[in-house]
């Protein structure tokens, strides 16, 4: 029996050998030029040449473009774009610095526009959610962003992330707006369909987030607490029928 066994590690051994060697004849190694990558200095300046969109939501290829140069972001997603009926893109940008890579995906939906206000780029659509607009009387807080941890499960989300979150959605203001609309942050049945949970993508570095500002719009706010921490905001208002029943749902992601 041990010389069998001896003799199937011996010929499993040459046979691994003779396809490694096969196989590394077709190998070839992809260069990345110099100049390819530049993830610091201006953000609009900022350049990735591997940027490429294979069937990828509209959604997904804007947050790319942020991701793959440390872009500090914020975006709307329109009301009408669940993340299942957003339009693909397939594409392979020819021009790879940011500001028009993002020419480039809004191509592919002119119900957008970008702009960008001391270092951050918002993507929006034109008619955007009026939330964006509304002014928050005073928003103060200063905490100690952490590194992600992880796995990421049900019971064990980032308990600062939502602190931002709360904190922001919990202004009498921002409570108004979610009042006059009827928006919830879940459907009642929400545990019934499992949950959702979003991280966030960066550089994994504690960044102490001190913010202080009197009658700023919830965009300006979303943007100085991204220009501080890095990553990225997303919002969006949708619709969900849970059990018959017809919900007006919003989203908030930082």
């Amino acid at each position: 029996m041990k010389r069998i066994i001896l003799l199937s590690l011996l010929i499993f051994t040459i046979f691994s050998a003779f396809v490694f060697a096969q196989n590394s004849e077709k190998m070839t190694v992809q260069t990345v030029p110099a100049d390819c990558i530049s993830d610091e200095g201006n953000v609009l300046e900022r350049r990735n040449c591997l940027v490429k969109w294979e069937n990828t939501y509209f959604s997904y290829a804007v947050r790319d473009i942020f991701w793959l140069t440390d872009v500090p972001y914020g975006m709307s997603v329109a009301f009408e774009n669940a993340v299942t009926d957003e339009i693909k893109i397939n594409s392979t940008p020819k021009k790879t610095v940011v500001k028009d890579l993002l020419d480039e995906v809004i191509k592919y939906d002119s119900r957008y526009q970008w702009n960008e206000t001391n270092g951050v780029v918002n993507v929006s659509p034109k008619n955007d959610y009026p939330i964006m607009d509304v002014r928050i009387a005073e928003f103060k807080i200063d905490i100690l962003f952490p590194a992600p941890r992880l796995p990421i499960t049900k019971d064990t989300q980032f308990p600062i992330l939502n602190e931002l979150e709360k904190k922001l959605i919990e202004t009498k203001e921002f409570q108004a707006y979610l009042k006059e609309r009827n928006l919830l942050a879940r459907t009642p049945n929400a545990d019934k369909h499992g949950f959702m949970c979003c991280g966030f993508v960066g550089k994994p570095v504690q960044t102490r987030i001190s913010i202080d500002l009197k009658n700023a719009t919830v965009r300006e706010i979303l943007n100085e607490i991204v220009r501080q921490r890095g990553f990225g905001w997303t919002y969006q208002e949708f619709n969900v029928i849970d059990e018959g029943k017809l919900y007006h749902i919003f989203r908030l992601e930082i």
